[in-house]
């Protein structure tokens, strides 16, 4: 236990400043919710603390500045931070900022009911009035407060390039089970990082000071022992084996860790020791006890917030796909893989209107058995469907980024990929897997290693195919982003362990059969924000999902910014650092609004024969409503004498009819051309009215429901918020109007958005 000290660096105050600091402190905490007593206490304690400048100046640079606010005109919101948080108070003192870098470390390495125990044992061994001593709780409510700001730090970029640095030597980190991210930033328990920090303390005491090594034994948490050290100090560590072999050798070797075999990692105990030298020893008398004689343990339950391109280094890293066979297997088959998944996936189903019966029964029929993805299709169909993901040569820049293949080309320059159907059919990847065979010991790779229970053992050749499943689905999932060079990714990411997550299923089928697959579009969005931290599954699957905020990062559809529907790309999310600020208070999830209501717009008796917008006064508005401690925002009607009190319709619900829909962007004719002559089996609708797929009371078997919205981008937008999810829709952007009644009547789909 260590002991008892006061502040290293003493820092003179007047009465005044003293009184200052009291009030900022009271006005972060009640920005923050929490208590003053915590913030004046952290700030102390940071007098103690052992940091370099460098640090402090990642922090001045990464936490400490508040992000420009954007205004998001659907939410009426900003995004963004409070001006006088916590974080913004810290930082007014060198106290504050250096405790503002511990902080960041602590939150981007374990989670926060960790980090506040780590902090309590810290703060206890230095404060010696316990009545001024934070409880746990009062630290946890800090810690919180910071975790959106600190989330930017970059400490989780510098543990992963140890421990890339440490994979790199041989035997150094063995390997691991598959999916099993831990030994990438396991980290002591909080006693462990007291004893570190108070360590580090004496080392860089300011005055008399008698102490000339700190000598750490790690078992299992090397590479965020070494990535700690060089953030607390601003220099890295000598890093040598237990039997006295270098494996970082540094200038400095005031810092020395011995890195002891991991063995067996569910073994915690007596994995970490911290010694402070007083006098010069050899390198043989410190390694002398060939064992770890500490009661201090490991946690495995490590979190992290890298940035996108430390994160595509740790990926292929962690699922082995960085060296040798895999490698090489990874570079031949990642275009065409990309190429077939983009080709294949469907994200909705293909369901013709039997113009025989009636709408809602064939409606409902059809959403319950969700159509099979290989039935025939029309033709043109394919022409014509709305993707949410960008093209594979839009995504090629990405591809490049994450795997570090700066080379990698679309099978358009390679073979085709119709020349060889499936990826296991490539030559680099035939060899790997037949490699991967001979070493497996499951039921369906029989050798003479088989298990004598191959039941219980995984297939390494599915192992193999479930990585480049996991990288596929990231890559997808990422390219949803709008610019995410400053996008930090939430590791390890919760869908990385859950094989019959759908998108994942439907990737992993598609690069085994060839075959069509369907997955819904929310199954997309649900891997994309669980990449960045939001845990938001329940709302997208019922369809509330409208925005959210997590990991201080605030995350928003796009298409919510211009109401202009898209063929490509429709479901392209942006990003702010920050969280979302609506009238001076804080939400971090915003759902989808949708209240029924009566729809009084007289309909048309007018035969149809040309584009018009039978709604020129009227346009979209947002809506936003205050529930408990979310925001709720839906699309509503507006004319040029105000607000309309007709129905809101879900944002959310617009984003799932867009998915099912068809779009007709062109033609060969002119964009305003009319019909030859009114069409009798073409009827008008109006734009909203959530009780009915088509919108207009006229409607009868075997007519095309038209919503005459020409050119009203927030119309159109609003009018597939209406009706329910995956409506079988036509919009029409600059084709001919013959060309798309041609549409509708060829795919069978009853309802056209002009």
């Amino acid at each position: 236990m260590s002991t008892q000290v006061t502040g290293t660096w003493n820092i003179d105050r007047s009465a005044a400043s003293l009184v200052s600091i009291a009030k900022g402190a009271l006005v972060a905490a009640a920005t923050d919710n929490v208590q003053a007593i915590a913030i004046i206490a952290c700030e102390k304690f940071g007098n103690t603390l052992a940091m370099c400048d460098s640090t402090i100046n990642i922090i001045q640079a990464n936490v400490v500045p508040p992000p420009t606010a954007p205004m998001l005109r659907f939410l009426k919101s900003y995004v963004g931070f409070p001006e006088h948080d916590s974080a913004s108070q810290l930082s007014q003192s060198h106290a504050g900022l250096r405790f503002l870098c511990l902080a960041a470390a602590l939150i981007t390495s374990m989670e926060i009911h960790v980090a506040k125990e780590a902090l309590h044992a810290m703060l206890k061994s230095t404060t010696k009035d316990s009545d001024f001593l934070p409880s746990p709780r009062l630290l946890r409510d800090l810690l919180r407060a910071l975790e959106p700001r600190c989330a930017a730090s970059g400490f989780t970029d510098l543990t992963l390039r140890w421990y890339s640095r440490l994979c790199s030597q041989v035997g150094m980190i063995p390997a691991v089970q598959p999916g099993d991210p831990s030994l990438a930033g396991a980290f002591p328990d909080p006693d462990g990082i007291r004893d570190l920090i108070d360590a580090f303390r004496q080392l860089e005491r300011i005055g008399e000071a008698t102490v000339t090594r700190i000598i750490i034994k790690s078992r299992g948490c090397t590479a965020w022992v070494a990535s700690f050290t060089e953030w607390c100090l601003g220099r890295p560590p000598a890093v040598f084996t237990h039997d006295g072999r270098k494996i970082l050798d540094q200038d400095h070797h005031d810092v020395c860790i011995i890195h002891y075999p991991p063995g067996d990692l569910r073994d915690r105990s007596a994995a970490f020791k911290v010694e402070v030298d007083h006098s010069v020893r050899a390198f043989e008398e410190m390694v002398i006890e060939n064992t770890i004689t500490s009661n201090h343990t490991v946690s495995m339950r490590w979190r992290g917030m890298p940035s996108i391109d430390q994160y595509g280094k740790w990926l292929l890293q962690h699922n082995g796909l960085d060296v040798g066979n895999s490698r090489r297997a990874f570079e031949q088959l990642i275009p065409y893989a990309l190429d077939q998944v983009i080709s294949k996936l469907r994200f909705s189903s293909y369901c013709p209107f039997d113009r025989d019966r009636e709408l809602a029964p064939w409606y409902w029929e059809e959403f319950e058995r969700d159509s099979i993805a290989n039935q025939p299709e029309p033709e043109c169909i394919n022409d014509l469907r709305t993707h949410p993901i960008p093209t594979t040569e839009e995504i090629l820049p990405l591809l490049r980024r994450l795997t570090g293949m700066t080379n990698v080309q679309t099978n358009v320059q390679q073979k085709p990929l119709r020349e060889v159907r499936l990826i296991d059919e490539l030559p680099l990847v035939v060899h790997h897997l037949r490699e991967l065979q001979k070493s497996c010991g499951c039921s369906t790779c029989p050798n003479v290693l088989s298990s004598e229970d191959p039941v219980l053992q995984y297939c390494k050749r599915e192992a193999f195919l479930n990585k480049i499943v996991v990288v596929l689905a990231d890559i997808l999932a990422l390219s949803l982003f709008v610019f995410p060079d400053d996008l930090r990714i939430r590791i390890p990411v919760r869908h990385h362990q859950n094989e019959r997550h759908p998108f994942a299923e439907a990737i992993f089928s598609i690069l085994k059969s060839g075959q069509r697959l369907i997955v819904k579009h929310h199954d997309l969005l649900d891997w994309a924000l669980a990449l960045v931290g939001h845990d938001v599954s329940n709302e997208l699957k019922a369809d509330k999902w409208a925005a959210s905020s997590g990991m201080g990062q605030a995350v928003w559809p796009a298409i919510f910014d211009t109401l202009c529907p898209t063929k490509s790309w429709f479901l392209s999310l942006k990003f702010c650092r920050g969280v979302f600020q609506h009238k001076g208070e804080l939400y971090t999830m915003v759902e989808a609004l949708a209240n029924d209501g009566e729809v009084d717009i007289e309909e048309s008796q007018n035969p149809v024969i040309e584009f018009q917008n039978r709604f020129p006064n009227l346009r979209a508005e947002w809506r936003v409503q205050v529930s408990d401690d979310i925001l709720k925002v839906g699309l509503g009607l507006s004319s040029s004498r105000g607000q309309l009190k007709y129905a809101t319709v879900s944002p959310a619900r617009a984003l799932a009819n867009l998915s099912s829909a068809l779009m007709a962007e062109s033609c060969s004719h002119s964009s305003d051309e009319a019909l030859e002559r009114p069409n009798p089996f073409v009827t008008y609708g109006h734009p909203i009215d959530p009780g009915k797929l088509i919108r207009c009371e006229s409607y009868r078997v075997g007519y095309v429901g038209v919503v005459a919205v020409s050119d009203m981008d927030d119309l159109r937008f609003l009018s597939l918020a209406c009706g329910d999810r995956y409506s079988s829709v036509v919009i029409r952007k600059h084709a001919c109007f013959s060309c798309c009644l041609r549409i509708c009547r060829n795919t069978s789909y009853p309802i056209l958005i002009l």
